[in-house]
């Protein structure tokens, strides 16, 4: 097959799998969970069934995929926002806030499907190590404890705390500068 033909393929393929991503986005902040099914994004995208599921194996799949993608670009920004903040505690409160802006795009998501309820350990490792990394780099820079174990610590308890609506930045802010010094 000839370069130019692959190429052509790949970007069609590419932007099909971006437009049932950003399709299933829409039906699931707009609509819900449950309004989101593999047969209407095929529906909605005039493709079938089976090019939705050769892309993504299940609806979970789908939706982990749309929430990554969110995720991804607000760890982006976190990164920037940490590598900016003037001390260790306004770092923290950046990735705090990453999880908070998170957990806003995806509460209804949340509160109808169980998603966080089923997440595996796998996934919360994979969560935990990424905010760790953020963290790490931050305690470095200002000659904190960068050991794994406070730095697991933290990302644990900015992820309990940013999940939590109730819970504001300052009702920890204190005893993240006890830890962090």
């Amino acid at each position: 097959m000839n370069m130019f033909i692959l190429e052509r393929i790949v970007k069609i393929n590419d932007n099909l799998y971006k437009t049932m991503l950003s399709t299933g986005k829409k039906v699931l902040l707009e609509n819900s969970y449950k309004d989101l099914t593999i047969r209407y994004i095929a529906e909605i995208c005039d493709v079938s069934v089976g090019t939705v599921y050769n892309c993504f194996s299940s609806k979970e799949m789908l939706v982990a995929s749309i929430m990554l993608e969110d995720w991804l670009e607000l760890m982006k920004n976190a990164e920037r926002e940490v590598a900016a903040a003037e001390s260790c505690a306004d770092g923290l409160e950046a990735v705090f806030n990453m999880v908070r802006r998170f957990v806003e795009i995806y509460h209804g998501v949340f509160e109808t499907s169980g998603v966080v309820l089923g997440m595996h350990a796998e996934q919360h490792n994979k969560l935990i190590e990424q905010l760790g990394a953020l963290i790490s780099g931050l305690l470095a820079r200002f000659g904190k404890n960068t050991d794994p174990d406070p730095t697991r610590f933290l990302a644990e308890t900015l992820l309990l705390a940013g999940c939590r609506r109730t819970v504001a930045f300052d009702d920890i802010r204190v005893f993240i500068e006890r830890v962090t010094n």
